[in-house]
Parts: C-alpha cells; sequence; structure tokens
C-alpha cells in the first residue's frame, strides 16, 4: 500500500479558478503595465513562476525583470487572490472530500506537489474546508520546475512525520501531462484523472500508470493504493 499520497490542486481537487488567474492578469498590469488575459492562454501544470517568465518572455521583457522582483510578484500575487477569491467561490470536484476521508482511514498520509505559491495554495484548501487533511507540501514557490516539487514534498512529508517514505510508497494524483512527467521525474507512481483539461486518452498518451476519468468509482482508486 502507498504511504504517501500527493495531491495536485488545480483540475484535481478543485475545480479551475478564475481568481487565481485574475490575480495574474492584475499583477501584470501593476507591475509591468502588460495587458496579458491567462484566461486565453494554455499554461495548465505550469508553477505559478514559470507562467509569469513565460509571459514575460514572450512580451519582451529580459528574464532580469522577474528575477529582480520576485517577492514582489509573489506578494502581489497573493493579494489580488486573496481580494478575489473572496468573490468568487471556489468548488472542490464531486468525490473528493469522501476519497480524501477514506485515505485518512486508511491512516495514509496526505501531501500537496502543486504548482501554486503556498500561500495560494493553502487559501484555496481552506475555503473548501479541505485544508487540515493534508500535513505538508511542495509548492511552485519553493522551484519552478514540477519534478523538484515532488522531491521537496516527500522531503518535507518525511520530516514531519517522522516516516521515512522511499520512492516506492509515493504516489502522485493529478490532472496533467506534466504531472505525469513530474512524478516520473522523482520516481514515483502517478494516477491521473480526467477532470481538468485533458482527456482520459491525452492522459494514456502521456503513460500514467492508471488513468481514470473522474472520483465516482472510488473502489478503482481504493484499490489501487492499497492492493499495488
Amino acid at each position: 500500500m502507498f504511504k504517501l499520497v500527493l495531491f495536485d490542486i488545480d483540475g484535481t481537487l478543485i475545480f479551475n479558478n478564475e481568481a487565481h488567474l485574475l490575480a495574474f492578469n492584475e499583477m501584470f498590469k501593476e507591475l509591468f503595465e502588460i495587458n496579458i488575459d491567462l484566461r486565453e492562454t494554455n499554461h495548465h501544470g505550469l508553477t505559478d513562476f514559470l507562467i509569469v517568465r513565460k509571459e514575460l518572455k514572450n512580451n519582451g521583457f529580459s528574464l532580469d525583470h522577474f528575477d529582480a522582483r520576485k517577492k514582489h510578484i509573489r506578494d502581489t500575487l497573493i493579494s489580488y487572490f486573496s481580494m478575489f477569491s473572496l468573490q468568487r467561490s471556489i468548488h472542490l470536484i464531486p468525490g473528493v472530500r469522501e476519497l480524501l476521508n477514506r485515505l485518512k482511514k486508511l491512516d495514509i498520509i496526505l501531501g500537496l506537489a502543486t504548482g501554486n505559491i503556498e500561500e495560494i495554495a493553502w487559501n484555496k484548501l481552506k475555503s473548501t474546508g479541505i485544508d487540515a487533511f493534508f500535513l505538508t507540501g511542495g509548492f511552485g514557490s519553493d522551484d519552478e520546475s514540477r519534478g523538484k516539487i515532488v522531491d521537496i514534498a516527500i522531503q518535507r512529508a518525511s520530516q514531519a512525520s517522522g516516516i521515512h517514505f522511499t520512492r516506492e510508497d509515493v504516489l502522485l494524483i493529478g490532472d496533467t501531462p506534466l504531472d505525469i512527467k513530474a512524478a516520473r521525474e522523482a520516481g514515483i507512481s502517478v494516477l491521473a484523472v480526467a477532470t481538468g483539461l485533458y482527456s482520459q486518452a491525452e492522459l494514456k498518451k502521456a503513460i500514467a500508470d492508471l488513468v481514470i476519468k473522474d472520483y465516482e468509482n472510488l473502489e478503482v482508486i481504493m484499490n489501487y493504493i492499497s492492493k499495488r
């Protein structure tokens, strides 16, 4: 049985949230005086800071602009997200709460491996009432590489729980090909769920260990986790 299960957030635990995208839009406008609407671009699976780097480069900015203003970018994103999240509800994907409850009953440690800046990640989970399920995590504010974020999440979970997790002990659940790639880079198993923007066929092409449509049939997930 897996001992540590790491979750992506957007598209995996919650429906993709407009407040986060609007925070990016306002940050770009305030700090760089450029108009970008992330609702019109494909950024799914990228870390928050990698999104910023990508858009600055696309708009002719030297990446020195990012490095010099990284803290200001982070603080501004957090501020705008906090404001917009009060105006736009964040919703759990159906079946998520029951899955988390069932995993906790098995004494499996739950953690996060997300491209979100840490404060934004916890804000999303608190607003949906599931933050207490998760011990710790790796975040987009830790590194721009999702594979390294998974490594960080495993290290933190080991430190926080006092349990040494081997790579065979860990499962990542995500909804994008980049989640699958991150798991492969970290040397762990990955379950892909087609609750985001990618279809089952696209996720199977990325070669996840198990691909499911949604959380409707939790027995499939629980059997995989407990009888691997």
